[in-house]
């Protein structure tokens, strides 16, 4: 093979590899706008798990709180039956 065959040989290997570059960039970006869509969903849907997550951390002192308002109102309640009894 000479010289002038082998630099043919890499001139059409390097058009190959700028068409195969070109045709990969052409479909991410075809691929682009479905994917950005998908990663708005998905942050979405992460921000609306944070949030749920945030409500069941509060969740137990807000079922504490309501517990101790309970049992105050029972005791509220069985002093004003032990007075209407009495």
């Amino acid at each position: 093979m000479s010289s002038s065959d082998r630099a043919a040989a890499r001139r059409r290997a390097a058009i190959l590899a700028f068409g195969l570059l070109t045709a990969v960039i052409l479909y991410a970006l075809h691929r682009g706008a479905p994917l950005a869509a998908a990663a708005q969903a998905a942050e979405a849907r992460v921000t609306a798990l944070e949030a749920e997550r945030e409500a069941l951390l509060t969740a137990p002192r807000e079922v504490a709180g309501l517990r101790a308002e309970l049992a105050r109102l029972r005791a509220e309640v069985a002093a004003l039956d032990s007075a209407t009894a009495a």
